[in-house]
């Protein structure tokens, strides 16, 4: 099954404009729990303030306080596509995937090819269990980024369950072609015809990935599983 270890971190954010207007839901009650911002008027300084106090808060892990900064944030620049992903991130990280994904899509419905915000999407789709959701989003989000890596391993991952082989082999050749020295590619196309009952091709691929990966375990172990299914016990070490 697939798993919540596929979940992947999106790190890339920028400052690109764009995307309609914010409001957080609900408010922080009571003065004494929220930091007064400084007594300016410069809307970029209290943005600056708000946005670094979401961050502080973060630290901390009080999502609430890290919400409510980021959408007095917003209040201030409510077309920061940046700020939007960021109050996206900490509504995922209390699940409400609900709010997550309309701030995304509000971001996407202006810029459909805003490569950080489909990378989102899709994670926001795994935390629903929504993975065909996520695969279709993230094979769009290759046409756009071809060298995201862990895309392909998660798709990979999620047509290889599904017994949909050749896909499977597609992704996997095509993250090949890319980064020819993605030796989890290499290994992972050996698991797919060794299911498809391809004991010499996996053969083949396994000791390339031992080649180019020797410290690996996993391709060593697999190895022996062909040897010892093809009755080829003397090939092994």
């Amino acid at each position: 099954m697939i798993k919540g270890r596929w979940i992947l971190t999106v790190a890339a954010l920028s400052l690109f404009a764009g995307g309609c207007s914010w409001t957080p839901m609900g408010s922080m009650k009571g003065d004494a729990q929220v930091q007064s911002p400084p007594a300016v008027k410069d809307d970029s300084t209290l943005r600056y303030f708000y946005f670094m106090e979401a961050q502080s808060q973060e630290k901390k892990g009080n999502l609430d306080k890290e919400i409510y900064y980021l959408g007095k944030a917003i209040e201030l620049d409510p077309d920061s596509n940046f700020l939007k992903r960021e109050l996206a991130v900490a509504y995922l990280k209390q699940s409400n995937t609900e709010q997550a994904a309309k701030l995304i899509l509000s971001i996407l419905d202006q810029n459909p090819k805003e490569i950080e915000s489909l990378f989102l999407l899709g994670r926001i789709h795994i935390a629903e269990k929504q993975y065909e959701k996520a695969a279709a989003v993230y094979e769009k989000a290759l046409t756009i980024d071809p060298l995201a890596e862990n895309i392909y391993y998660f798709l990979g991952n999620y047509y290889f369950e599904k017994n949909d082989l050749d896909n499977a082999t597609r992704i996997y050749n095509q993250l090949i072609s890319k980064k020819p020295e993605a030796y989890a590619a290499h290994f992972y196309l050996a698991r797919i015809l060794m299911k498809k009952g391809d004991y010499e091709g996996a053969e083949e691929k396994l000791l390339y990935t031992i080649e180019i990966a020797p410290d690996l375990e996993a391709p060593k172990k697999e190895l022996i599983k062909i040897y010892e299914a093809t009755g080829q016990e003397e090939k092994i070490i």
